[in-house]
């Protein structure tokens, strides 16, 4: 039985909620480079993520949930469908790191310089369609 990557993952805590998601369909899932980044984040980049993978059999039953579980629109506290103001897409990115602003373009070149992680980023949600950023 061959494992499939399904997706790959920044952080560990992202990567271990949808696996037990899956879990909780029915799909047997491992996580492949999870404690290497998680003990240095630094290795992120030159392993390629951490890595989702499922058995080859159930790649396409899991490729089918996360679909599904992409294309749920996000809501808010009143639950009410979080719309893109620019140009009212459903499609957004949540969680996404921006670095627009004046700080944090000055703590992504630190981190450059001092080769150390960022220090400041904005948590903001990115539209897919449009690349706004709210």
């Amino acid at each position: 039985m061959n494992l499939i990557t399904l997706k790959t993952f920044d952080n560990s805590i992202d990567a271990n909620m949808l696996r037990c998601q899956l879990e909780l369909e029915g799909i047997q899932s491992y996580l492949k480079d999870e404690n290497t980044i998680t003990t240095n984040p630094l290795y992120n980049v030159a392993l390629g993520g951490i890595k989702l993978q499922v058995f080859e059999q159930d790649f396409e039953q899991a490729k089918l949930y996360l679909e599904k579980l992409e294309s749920t629109p996000y809501t808010n506290q009143e639950n009410e469908i979080i719309k893109c103001p620019t140009c009212q897409s459903t499609k957004i990115q949540a969680g996404f790191s921006s670095y627009r602003n004046i700080t944090g373009l000055i703590s992504l070149l630190t981190a450059l310089v001092f080769m150390i992680l960022p220090f400041y980023n904005k948590k903001v949600y990115k539209c897919k369609e449009c690349d706004k950023e709210f």
